[in-house]
Parts: C-alpha cells; sequence; structure tokens
C-alpha cells in the first residue's frame, strides 16, 4: 500500500517558533475527502462541495502553517509575520508503508495477484478462453517490463482432467462393449451396447436441462452406473434371446420377457438409487461436493430402466431374427460346472454357511489392517510451503526466510513458476484449500510443477532443505482431492469461559512432548502460537499530572515518532493515499530511542522528555493470540504426519499417551481438523439412510408380497466386506469417503441382482409347483450369465479408474466387492431361501 508520509524536522519547527503539536493539528484540519453535507432544497438534497482540496502533492508542501496561540506565547522573540511553508520543515514522500503488510513475488520479482472468479453454472473452459483473449489485449498496452502470468489457471487444469477422465469413460465403454460381444455375440453386443450409448446420450441431456455440470464427480458417476445401466438391458435381451432359442415368435417373446420382467427391473431400479441417497441428504461440504454423484446414477438408471422395456424389445427382436441365426439352447462346460456347485452347495447347505460365515469374520479381522484416510492427494502439478515464523516477526525479516526458498527453488529442474505471499495467504483458488488469516510473521510459496510426476520427488528435495536450514515452522503439502483440513491433527482442548490460560498452555504442553517423542509427527504447534516480546512502558498519573502530559499524550507521541498517525487522506485521480506524519527519528528499528523521546502535551509547544512520565521501559512477553469458540477459553494442538502416514495412523500412534492426561474439572479434549471432518460428512449421511433403508425394505417387501425376500436379500449385503477388504490390502489403498460410496454403490447392485434373482425364483415356482428344488436351482442356473455379465461389465469398465488417484478406492472397493458379491448371489442366495422356505433336494 502506497502512503504519503510528513516528517517535519524538529530542529527547524522550534527554530522558527513552531510545534509539532501545531504541524500535526494544520495538517489534520486540511483532511481532503471531509464531507460538507448536503441541504434540502424543495424535494431534493443538494451535497455541498467545498474546493481547496490538495491536487498534488505540491499543494500539501505548500501548506501554510501558521503559529498557535500558545506558540506565540512561548516564543515571543520570533518573527510570527512570516509565511511558513510545510514542505519548508518537513520531508513530504510518496511511499509504501512501513512495515509492509503484505508482500507478493512472482519468480522473486514484486507483484500482486488479481483473483477472478466465475459467476455460478458457467463454463469454466469457456471463462478460460476469454480470459486468454482479454489479457493478450491487456498486455499490448502494458508498460515496458511489466507482464500479466498465470499463476493458478483453473480452465487448463479442468480441460486436461475432463479430457483425462472422458478417455477413462470411453476406454470403460468399450470395454464393456467388447465384453458383452465376445460373452454374447456381436448382435446381442449391439443391442446392448446401443442401449448403453443411448443411456449415457439421454442422461447428459437430462443433466443439460436440469443444469447439473459436467465435472469429476459426475463423469465419475457415469462410469459406476455403467454396470447397473447395462443390467437392465442384459435382463430384456437375454430373456428375449433366450425365448427365441425354444423357438419362441419373437413378438410373443419380447411381450413374456417385458411383462415378466418391467416392474421388478424397476423395483431393482428404484432399490440401487435409494444406495445413493445418503450422499444427496448429506448437507455437509463434502455432500455438497458429492452430491452430483446421487442425481447423475438417478437419471442414468431410470433412462435406462425406461429404454430396457421399450427401445431394447425392438432392437432385439429386430437384430435377433428366430430364424436366423439363432441357435438352439444347449449346456456348456460352465453351465455344467456352475450346476454341480450349486448342487453341492445346496446338499451341504450348514458347511457352506460355516465356510462363508468364517471368511466373513476374518475379513472383520483383515479390514483393521486397511489405511483409513479422509480424501487422497491429487495429482495437481501444484504444491505448496508454508512457514510460520515467530509471532510478532516483522514482515522484512519473514520475507528474508521466505526468500531463501526460493533461491532453493529458483532453477529447480521442476518447477516452472513459483509465487510467494508474505503477511497472507493466496487468495482461494481451490476448493480444499483454507485460506490463511492476515499474520505479518507468515508467509507461503505456491509452486508449479511440470508434471503430476515430480510432486513427490519435489517434496522430498523442499522437505529435506527446509528441516536442515529454515528456522521455524515450515510445511511442505501436496493438495488433497475433496474437502481436508490443512491440519490433519487437531485436538482441541476446552477450558470453559474462565479457563485460566495457563492451565490450557501446560495441558497443550504435555499433548506437544507426546507428539514431539512420536516418529510420525512432522511438525506441530498450538494454535496460540509462541509468547510474542512486547514494551511495557508504566505511565505514572502523579508525575503526568505535574507535567500536564496525559496518557494519551504518551500514547501519541510515541505512535507519532515510530509507525506514524494517520491525519487525513490524499486523492489523485480516483485513489486514496492516507496522510501519515511522523517524527523524523533516525533509526524507527531501535527501542533504545524510547529514551528521552519528546511527549508534547495536546495543545501546546512545550515537550517533556518520555522518562519524565515514565517509571519503567522494560520487555514482557504475552499470548499473541486467545482462541475461543462458542466463547470458551480453548487452545488447539496441530499437527502434520510424516509423508506417507495417514491421521489415523498418527492418533492411533498417541491416542493412548493423550488419553492419560488427566485433565482439571471442566476441562475436555475434542478432536478437531480431519478427525471432525471424517466424522461430520460421515454422520451426514446418517439422516438419510433410514429412509432409504425403509424405501428398500418397503419396495422389496411390495414386490413379492413377503418379507422374508427382503430378509434374504438384505442378509447377503455384508459378505461384500469379504471382497473389498482383501481388495484394498491387496491394492494397498485406502478406506476413505469415497470408499464408502463404492460400499454403497456395491450394496445397490447386490440388491438390485438379488431382486432379479428372487424374481425368477418365484417365476419358476409357479412353472415347477411339485418340485421347489428344482424350481429354485433352475432360476440361480437362468440368472447365472445375466448376473455374471452385469458383474463382469461393472469390473472390467471400472478398470480405468484405476489411474486416477480420486476414483481408485472406489473402482477397487466395487470390482473386488462384485467379484464376491457374484457369488454371494448365485450361491448364498439360493441356499439361504432354500433354508427359510425349508426346501429340500427330493432326489436326495
Amino acid at each position: 500500500t502506497e502512503v504519503l508520509y510528513v516528517e517535519p524536522d524538529e530542529a527547524k519547527i522550534k527554530s522558527l517558533g513552531l510545534s509539532a503539536e501545531t504541524v500535526y493539528q494544520t495538517l489534520a484540519m486540511q483532511n481532503n475527502v471531509n464531507s460538507a453535507g448536503k441541504i434540502k432544497n424543495g424535494d431534493a438534497r443538494l451535497r455541498v462541495e467545498v474546493t481547496g482540496a490538495f491536487a498534488s502533492v505540491d499543494d500539501i508542501r505548500n501548506l501554510l502553517i501558521h503559529p498557535s496561540v500558545t506558540d506565540m506565547a512561548a516564543n515571543k522573540d520570533k518573527d510570527h509575520g512570516s509565511q511558513i511553508r510545510l514542505g519548508d520543515i518537513a520531508d513530504i514522500y510518496l511511499a509504501t508503508e512501513e512495515p509492509e503488510k503484505n508482500i507478493m513475488r512472482f519468480n522473486q520479482i514484486p507483484a500482486m495477484a488479481i483473483a477472478i472468479s466465475g459467476v455460478p453454472g458457467c463454463n469454466i473452459e469457456n471463462m478460460g478462453e476469454r480470459l486468454k483473449t482479454e489479457i493478450a489485449k491487456i498486455e499490448k498496452n502494458l508498460p515496458v517490463g511489466m507482464t500479466l502470468e498465470p499463476v493458478a489457471w483453473q480452465a487448463d487444469l479442468i480441460k486436461k482432467a475432463i479430457n483425462d477422465f472422458v478417455i477413462n469413460l470411453l476406454e470403460s465403454l468399450l470395454i464393456v462393449i467388447v465384453i458383452l460381444t465376445i460373452a454374447m455375440g456381436w448382435r446381442m453386443g449391439l443391442v446392448i451396447g446401443g442401449q448403453l450409448l443411448l443411456s449415457i446420450l439421454g442422461t447428459m441431456i437430462i443433466m443439460k436441462l436440469m443444469h447439473i455440470e459436467l465435472h469429476r464427480v459426475s463423469l465419475g458417476a457415469f462410469i459406476i452406473a455403467m454396470g447397473m445401466i447395462v443390467d437392465n438391458a442384459i435382463v430384456i435381451a437375454d430373456g428375449i434371446f433366450v425365448k427365441l432359442q425354444q423357438g419362441m415368435e419373437k413378438i410373443t417373446a419380447a411381450r413374456k420377457v417385458v411383462d415378466a420382467n418391467a416392474w421388478p427391473l424397476l423395483g431393482a431400479t428404484g432399490v440401487a438409487i435409494l444406495a445413493f441417497y445418503p450422499i444427496y441428504g448429506n448437507d455437509t461440504n463434502v455432500g455438497e461436493y458429492c452430491k452430483a454423484l446421487f442425481m447423475v446414477i438417478a437419471i442414468s438408471l431410470l433412462f435406462s430402466w425406461v429404454l430396457s422395456v421399450t427401445v431394447a424389445p425392438l432392437h432385439t427382436i429386430e437384430i435377433l431374427d428366430a430364424g436366423k441365426g439363432i441357435p438352439p439352447a444347449k449346456n456348456g462346460a460352465l453351465a455344467a460346472m456352475f450346476a454341480k456347485t450349486l448342487n453341492r452347495c445346496m446338499n451341504n447347505r450348514r458347511s457352506f454357511l460355516f465356510v462363508m460365515y468364517g471368511a466373513l469374520i476374518l475379513s472383520c479381522f483383515a479390514f483393521n489392517y486397511v489405511t483409513r484416510l479422509f480424501f487422497p492427494s491429487s495429482t495437481r502439478p501444484q504444491m505448496m510451503v508454508y512457514y510460520h515464523g515467530q509471532e510478532g516477526m516483522d514482515t522484512d525479516a519473514v520475507a528474508k526466510t521466505v526468500k531463501q526458498i526460493e533461491n532453493k527453488i529458483n532453477g529447480y529442474k521442476n518447477v516452472t513458476s513459483y509465487v510467494s505471499f508474505i503477511g497472507r495467504g493466496a487468495p482461494r483458488f481451490y476448493l480444499p484449500m483454507e485460506p490463511e488469516f492476515p499474520n505479518q510473521a507468515y508467509g507461503e510459496i505456491l509452486l508449479n510443477l511440470k508434471s503430476s510426476d515430480v510432486i513427490q520427488e519435489t517434496y522430498d528435495y523442499l522437505h529435506k532443505f527446509v528441516r536442515e536450514n529454515i528456522p521455524g515452522l515450515t510445511v511442505v503439502k501436496k493438495f488433497n482431492l475433496g474437502p481436508g483440513a490443512a491440519w490433519q491433527f487437531e485436538l482441541r482442548i476446552d477450558g470453559g469461559a474462565d479457563a485460566d490460560p495457563e492451565v490450557l498452555k501446560k495441558i497443550a504442553a504435555e499433548v506437544t512432548d507426546i507428539l514431539r517423542e512420536c516418529p510420525l509427527v512432522d511438525v506441530y504447534r498450538t494454535d496460540w502460537m509462541t509468547p510474542t516480546a512486547k514494551i511495557k512502558a508504566d505511565y505514572d498519573q502523579k508525575r503526568g499530572r505535574v507535567a500536564a502530559i496525559s496518557r494519551n499524550d504518551v500514547i501519541k507521541g510515541i505512535r507519532k515518532s515510530f509507525d506514524g498517525i494517520t491525519v487525513g487522506t490524499y486523492r489523485k485521480g480516483d485513489t486514496l493515499y492516507p496522510i501519515i506524519i511522523r517524527s523524523g527519528i533516525k533509526d524507527r528499528r531501535n527501542p533504545e530511542n524510547l529514551d528521552g523521546l519528546p511527549i508534547y502535551q495536546t495543545g501546546t509547544a512545550r515537550s517533556t522528555p518520555l522518562d519524565e512520565v515514565v517509571d519503567d521501559l522494560r520487555i514482557e512477553f504475552e499470548d499473541p493470540i486467545i482462541q475461543r469458540y462458542n466463547r470458551h477459553r480453548m487452545i488447539t494442538v496441530q499437527a502434520r504426519p510424516i509423508d506417507g502416514v495417514t491421521f489415523p495412523d498418527l492418533q492411533a500412534a498417541v491416542i493412548d499417551r493423550i488419553s492419560q492426561i488427566k485433565l482439571p474439572d471442566g476441562y475436555t479434549f475434542y478432536w478437531d481438523g480431519e478427525a471432525d471432518m471424517s466424522k461430520e460428512s460421515q454422520e451426514g449421511l446418517v439422516p438419510a439412510i433410514p429412509p432409504a433403508v425403509l424405501m428398500m425394505l418397503l419396495i422389496v417387501m411390495g414386490l413379492f408380497s413377503a418379507y422374508r425376500p427382503a430378509l434374504i436379500i438384505f442378509m447377503a449385503i455384508p459378505f461384500v466386506i469379504i471382497g473389498l477388504g482383501w481388495g484394498l490390502l491387496i491394492f494397498n489403498a485406502g478406506f476413505g469417503f469415497i470408499a464408502i460410496l463404492g460400499s454403497m454403490s456395491l450394496s445397490g447392485m447386490m440388491i438390485k441382482n438379488g431382486i432379479v434373482l428372487l424374481d425368477e425364483i418365484e417365476s419358476q415356482k409357479k412353472t415347477h409347483p411339485e418340485n421347489p428344488f428344482k424350481a429354485l436351482t433352475e432360476a440361480t442356473k437362468s440368472r447365472v450369465r445375466p448376473v455374471i455379465l452385469a458383474a463382469g461389465t461393472t469390473v472390467l469398465g471400472c478398470v480405468p479408474l484405476l489411474q486416477d488417484v480420486f476414483w481408485e478406492s472406489l473402482a477397487i472397493v466395487i470390482m473386488a466387492g462384485l467379484f464376491i458379491g457374484t457369488v454371494v448371489t448365485l450361491l448364498f442366495v439360493p441356499v439361504m431361501y432354500s433354508l427359510l422356505y425349508g426346501i429340500e433336494n427330493k432326489r436326495q
């Protein structure tokens, strides 16, 4: 910030019979932005403008200073008739305010930031292109040596991310079509692949009408839903195919299959959608971040059901001709193998269930070793370095320390550019980034990297340097995907409204001692920061009254001598410059200049040395920041784990020792940071889970008019833990919020498959009323191909997601969970059905 400094020369003032107070008062009365108010004139109010405001710095220099009555009485020997210009007795100049509150450097060159945000619903890519066009025009008129440089260009990052993900989507689409073609022939592949394409295109049209934006989450929803989308078409097309193999006329076959499956498929689709409803009902930041997932899946599944009962039958009977190319049904080796396995499980139900529940218990135990995390690190080719200096540090000192880090970064092979912010944080250019409050002891550096492949190498390079060379608290941080806390570990110590600060600090010190000894901790601090030094001047009221110097005179005198006092503003064009008057002390950074500092009595030319009215000048320490939450005094211990260690691992390493700390009455611990955000996001799902589960139960019981089918389906869901637990362990992936979404998706797929299978069982029981066991096994065998194809297309369709760190854990959960879920659907469900309905193998 530029200001106009006025620094009177004390010696010149005294020689002319003036006082510093007179100069101060004269300049203060010339504040040129004061309003003269308005005067009523009929129905209008007219603004009054008084001319004579400062039009230039020369006007201020030419300001005439007249001695006050007190000046003339105190200096009778002086000639008070002469004209005294302010410029003759003071230095007047424009300069950067001291100390500088904020400093910004781009590649070590002084800079200022322009942050631009799009209106809600705008296309960021289009906005980026338009901005580039405007910037090109502006650059032509910039002064020589001044440039506009991108620091965080969201449009390009979004474009690359969307393009990469569209490639993943197309790969998934191609994989699904190829699998269907290999498994069912090119005609069936054409039918089901066509339904898939129509569903995706139709969903995008509806998204456009509903103003649902295309981004990482909404695109990921397509891949998650892809297996469920083709499931509807597979059931219809495969059913028609089987009927045609049996020699049925094609129109009749289509009608029978649609009549038999339309409502069960609608119910199954509704249940699958409801599995994602808790995401939509989550009102936290994470829920807002992932809400599009539910919307896109709901639209795509409902649209796929409509197509499956309308367009899919028409495509099937047109492409598959009963008289041309439909071979008679025959049992293959795989079908015979499955039939044998199913019979063995049905005939040894107790042993089978013992194995299944044993595997479930073992998997629950193994799940304890799965890495826990909230959101994974981003592949965004940027990273941050945060520097927290000793509280009370001058911005110049912080700038020098940050300069050391800049010198290390400068010319480093992996960095394309870097920008430093001192005194405050950067504008919020990325949702998961938490802006830092203005603080003169704070600095940060944003690094732009050549690619995401060098993030870890650059992290290791800088982390080693700052730990060995930079004093104070320095954090090298990768960006997160999704909402995240700046400090993963945050333990809040709440002492109530009347908490003793010393007790709070003592408890915090016990916690920091534990963290200091933990090898998993990288850096730690408390949010009260370190105590800062202050100069304490003991004003003596008795001596002050004798000298006619008030406490306010002392405050004003000290401030005017060092920082200066704002007495008005100077307008130049459309810019306002504060006018700051300060005494002409040679060394403003030396506290020793307080000794003998002249303090002027208000309205007089008489001064008194500061030590005449002050008993003692001494250094004391104070807490620079005292935090409160809900009006309670509170101190928070904050820490970051070393690279590669998650917050749950760090918390588990220290929680036993922390829990042994004896807290005084009224003092409590509360886990904030990532623990609170994760808890809040997961608890945000809870309110919507009961209505979603209730609706699922009602749909299932409504479809079958019984409670036992619903019980069988919901008893099968826990077994997906076998797949997802071992899958995450094998791939060394973490179980976080996105993996929870994958688990919900998996539950919906399991319920959907279970409904379709149980519906076929009920249908077969009508065909074989005399032999329920045969009806059960025949129904299961008839659903093998649709279930395996739906699972296979979903599992392999998720393979491209393994390349995306955001969706990796979700893809693993769905792939591994659905692999086991298919076994559960085809074996556990019929076994449990036979037990609950008392169906025995009559032949045996």
